[in-house]
């Protein structure tokens, strides 16, 4: 039976919990794009600030978005897979909700991991290599050699794009590489990647990895739209405009100097997280409550910037110092500012 301390523990408890409203806070974070000592350290921080919040507000609730992208232009993308797992496990035990997003990058890896047509493994082995996939294969120990164009069989070549010396590799090469990834590659971590959510709608924010149609309602946007894989040319308005009409559009994919929210008229808008992790070291989080972005988090990678004209090799995996000059990838569309 409960004594009278019980009873009062119990009672005061109710009571302080009774004078305090509940907030619920999102903590969404950046493409981190296999920089995994930048992730460490920022999760950290938030850590400590909901722990800070919640012992100033017993009815505070926080929820952690990861917005995707978290392979390739980076030097510990399996890491970051593990890392994310494990925030998951974490849930139970921490009572933090954690969300996963799917970014163009985690498709990439998906559909080339479980696609069964030679041609689609040879289109989609080539997008994946194109934009920073050959630093998470060489993670696996798969590494690539470059041959010499076949006159007249073009149509099964292709050269990674901006390798200098260029790296001309044909569907062979891909199918290698595909089965020695299925093989190599955790069966943790393949469910994981196939079970990333494409976006997350909550009352006040919509989070998906690259944008929305915003001639669309939010309830029809497409999944290969919202992740960045279709309709470029849409995705790329969303990054210049000032957001979704019904809701506040949270996104990564597009890199920006900081995080920051844009509104519109109809009281929705965007907020860009993105800040550029892979190639100014900067990883970022916005903190999100009440339709409004009331703050912000960040960590810094001490790798060295990503360059697409890198080549991994067993000797040397990832870059070790700054290039003089860095191409610019396919999916940053403009500098926000």
């Amino acid at each position: 039976m409960l004594g009278a301390m019980d009873f009062m523990q119990i009672f005061n408890s109710v009571r302080l919990q009774s004078h305090h409203p509940v907030e619920t806070a999102y903590y969404a974070i950046g493409d981190a794009h296999g920089h995994a000592d930048a992730l460490k350290k920022l999760l950290k921080n938030i850590k400590k600030d909901i722990r800070i919040r919640q012992n100033l507000n017993p009815n505070f609730n926080a929820e952690i978005v990861f917005m995707g992208d978290y392979v390739d232009r980076g030097p510990d993308s399996s890491k970051i897979l593990d890392l994310l797992i494990e925030e998951h496990k974490e849930e139970k035990a921490d009572g933090i909700k954690r969300v996963f997003i799917k970014g163009n990058h985690e498709f990439l890896l998906d559909v080339f991991l479980n696609e069964k047509h030679p041609s689609q493994i040879y289109l989609n082995g080539q997008n994946l290599l194109n934009n920073g996939g050959l630093c998470t294969l060489a993670e696996y120990g798969i590494f690539f050699h470059d041959k010499a164009r076949i006159e007249g069989d073009s149509n099964f070549q292709f050269t990674v794009r901006d390798t200098n010396p260029p790296l001309i590799l044909d569907l062979g090469d891909l199918m290698t590489a595909r089965d020695q990834l299925q093989e190599r590659m955790p069966k943790e971590q393949r469910e994981f990647l196939e079970n990333l959510r494409y976006a997350y709608d909550t009352p006040d924010f919509y989070f998906c990895h690259a944008g929305t149609d915003n001639n669309k309602p939010i309830q029809d946007q497409s999944p290969q739209f919202v992740m960045g894989i279709s309709e470029q040319r849409l995705v790329r308005e969303f990054a210049r405009s000032s957001g979704h009409p019904e809701k506040i559009v949270v996104t990564g994919h597009t890199i920006v100097r900081e995080a920051h929210l844009v509104t519109n008229e109809q009281g929705g808008g965007r907020v860009s997280t993105d800040t550029g992790a892979f190639e100014n070291g900067k990883l970022s989080c916005a903190i999100l409550e009440k339709r409004q972005l009331s703050g912000t988090l960040t960590a810094r990678t001490h790798n060295a910037p990503f360059y697409q004209n890198f080549v991994p090799t067993p000797e040397c995996r990832y870059p070790k110092k700054t290039p003089t000059k860095m191409s610019q990838p396919l999916d940053v569309v403009e500098q926000q500012v």
